[in-house]
This record gives C-alpha cells, structure tokens and sequence, in this order.
C-alpha cells in the first residue's frame, strides 16, 4: 500500500507540473504518512514536509476570528 500510494502522488505531481507548465513549483508534503512517501521517494517530487500544516492553519484561521 506504501508503494502504490506513493507511486500515486508521483504521478498525480508529474502530470499536474507538466499540464501546468510549472516545473519549478513547490510541493508541500502534509499529514502523518508524508514522512513515509517521502522516504521512499527516489526521485524526490515533494519538496517541504510539515505534518502539522493543516493545524496550523485552523489556528491562524481561529484565532483571526
């Protein structure tokens, strides 16, 4: 399942950079297996890991309100 997910989010960030024409675009990596995929990523497509991205951005949301 590793494997096949992380073969997965290659391709899906392969295709969306070349049907953009953005290659130089960043890829942010979030949530508690991010670290997995990007273990195994040989090719390296995820540029940023941060677990907690999603967290904080509920906050900064939360305490604007």
């Amino acid at each position: 399942m590793v494997y096949g997910s992380t073969g997965m989010v290659k391709y899906i960030v392969k295709k969306l950079k070349q049907e953009s024409g953005y290659d130089d675009v960043k890829v942010i990596a979030t949530g508690g297996l991010s670290e997995v995929v990007l273990g195994i990523d040989d090719e390296k497509v995820i540029d940023i890991v941060d677990r907690s991205l999603t967290l904080k951005g509920l906050k900064i949301i939360y305490d604007m309100n």
